[in-house]
């Protein structure tokens, strides 16, 4: 994998958890909410509209309405989501320019209003070329920005770009840090990691840490490492503690803190185990 390719998958890992369209949202860096409730409820009424979630229609008009009430109250978040959903409508619709310019805008309102986490979705677009010069140099200062300001998910993404120029302990540590302060999508390039390393033990407590924040793959993905029987010995029961706390999570919203993950699905130690041949 060239260089820039690895950077490309960097941003489809990094971006996907905070975008208006995944299937889970991030949960909010330092800076990213505010606005109060009722810039809470209508962000995530124009996430519901923007993905046809919630029994609702897919009504991106609507959600770009929305989001704009929530904007007005002060919602950070709601300035990203918007900028991502005018990306998303521009995939669809390449013609429209002036929807690349309108993010970018909205990006930097989200970034002057206090949310560091904007800095990545500002360094994709000089990733991309989209509404700017294309510039990956601009990029990495960009996602440098948002470090120094404290966001987690820059953090992922400055890991992300270390692992494509092969410095992996260094892309380790800051794929930690961004996972202790809570930003979940972190979990899938860092334990990427180990395993291509054959470190099971380490991928799973990576996991487990995911697991803890909230994330519904990290819990997933626990829950078919014991069904499937390929690297640990089957075990539905414990595949079952899994995927019952991720049936309880709304991956509409923000994930919640499964702060009893340890007494609900006690940890054990990973065993040395090969499917056995059919």
């Amino acid at each position: 994998m060239t260089r820039l390719m690895a950077i490309l998958v960097f941003f489809l890992l990094a971006l996907s958890g905070s975008n208006a369209m995944a299937q889970q949202p991030a949960r909010p860096g330092p800076g990213c909410s505010g606005g109060g409730a009722e810039a809470e409820r209508l962000h995530y009424l124009a996430a519901d509209y923007s993905s046809g979630k919630g029994g609702l229609p897919y009504d991106p008009e609507k959600s770009a309405r929305l989001y704009k009430e929530a904007i007005e109250l002060g919602s950070a978040r709601s300035a990203v989501n918007l900028g991502i959903l005018y990306r998303m409508m521009y995939v669809m619709e390449p013609n429209e320019q002036e929807m690349l310019q309108e993010m970018n805008r909205l990006f930097q309102q989200a970034i002057d209003m206090g949310c560091s986490d904007a800095y990545l979705h500002l360094a994709y677009s000089y990733q991309q070329g989209w509404g700017v010069e294309e510039s990956e140099q601009k990029m990495r200062e960009i996602i440098q920005k948002g470090v120094e300001e404290g966001s987690f998910a820059c953090m992922s993404g400055l890991a992300q770009i270390l692992v494509s120029e092969d410095k992996r302990e260094e892309a380790k540590a800051w794929f930690q840090r961004a996972l202790d302060g809570g930003y979940g999508p972190a979990v899938e390039p860092y334990r990427l990691l180990f395993f291509g390393e054959g470190d099971l033990e380490k991928e799973v407590e990576v996991q487990r840490q995911g697991a803890r924040l909230g994330n519904h793959n990290s819990l997933m993905q626990l829950s078919y490492l014991y069904e499937d029987g390929e690297r640990q010995p089957k075990d539905l029961e414990y595949a079952a503690c899994f995927k019952g706390i991720a049936d309880e999570i709304d991956t509409s919203h923000a994930p919640p803190m499964i702060d009893d993950l340890d007494e609900r699905c006690p940890p054990r130690p990973v065993v040395p185990h090969a499917k056995p041949a059919k």
